[in-house]
């Protein structure tokens, strides 16, 4: 069956509309973790031996460097543009990573 349209509602979740006139309620985080785990395999993988990250984020959290901040520390450029709207932690951990990056 042919998909024909899709839809994002929240987070991972998306509506799939498919030619026969069916709707389908995904959640691709689900559906991609069944094969790989997202955060600590994949994204780490893609990490490994980068020379530069550059990310565009509308709305940035701290906790990726939770979640592969080992691999980040050893990328010579970083640069990340999220909005404006950062919680008060999330910018002090960037500006304490971006501090420690100067002093290398």
């Amino acid at each position: 069956m042919k998909l024909v349209e899709f839809r994002h509602l929240k987070n991972y979740v998306f509506i799939l509309t498919f030619e026969n006139g069916e709707t389908k309620e995904t959640d691709l985080k689900k559906l991609l973790e069944k094969y790989e785990r997202l955060d600590t395999e994949f994204l780490a993988k893609s990490l490994q031996g980068a020379v530069k990250y550059f990310r565009i984020a509308g709305y940035f959290r701290s906790s990726i460097f939770e979640l592969v901040g080992e691999e980040i520390a050893k990328i010579p450029e970083v640069k990340i543009v999220c909005n404006s709207e950062l919680d008060l932690v999330d910018f002090l951990v960037a500006s304490d990573r971006n501090r420690a990056l100067k002093e290398r």
